[in-house]
């Protein structure tokens, strides 16, 4: 795995974190409408079960 250029660095973790506090948003989300949840977006469908976590085709 290739490093992150240091003027990258201080970018790339915000990001990360910014993806761990929406990753914690969307499961709690997720918890209080049941067990699964099916999202469209366009071509892309992404279906989060608290079971098991699967991606469909990503958007773009």
């Amino acid at each position: 795995m290739d490093k992150i250029p240091e003027q990258y660095r201080e970018k790339a973790e915000a990001l990360i974190h910014k993806i761990g506090n929406l990753s914690d948003e969307l499961w709690k989300f997720v918890s209080e409408l049941g067990d699964n949840l099916e999202i469209e977006c366009g071509d892309c469908i992404v279906i989060i079960s608290k079971k098991k976590q699967k991606g469909g085709k990503p958007c773009g």
